[in-house]
């Protein structure tokens, strides 16, 4: 294999250099959508985790609150609320958007949140 890239770099180096060009330029988007992927669940992940609440309640089989449709009838709030200790139950509706203006933009990185 080695060889082989000395004699396609010896004879026909544009092509050798355009081919390796081409492999990285490859490598290089598949790392920038991953790294999208990796920011985007990182930003997923911070906001349950930034909400003030010890417990969010949702659909039975549902485990990813912006991921998947958890319904809850309205009568669930009262049950909640009948919690002891329980000081109040909010309903939870939520939009993936990123909102910006100007300079901002959210959501934000989560180090920013405090």
């Amino acid at each position: 294999m080695l060889r082989n890239l000395c004699r396609n770099l010896l004879h026909e180096p544009g092509r050798t250099a355009l081919s390796t060009l081409a492999v990285a330029a490859a490598i290089t988007l598949v790392l920038v959508f991953e790294g999208f992927r990796v920011g985007l669940y990182h930003q997923v992940r911070a906001f349950p985790e930034g909400m003030p609440a010890d417990l969010i309640a949702t659909q039975a089989g549902v485990s990813n609150i912006l991921g998947a449709r958890s319904v809850l009838p309205q009568s669930a709030r009262a049950d909640v609320q009948a919690v002891p200790g329980v000081k109040a139950a909010h309903p939870l509706g939520g939009t993936p958007i990123i909102y910006t203006k100007g300079t901002r933009s959210a959501p934000k990185e989560p180090e920013r949140y405090a």
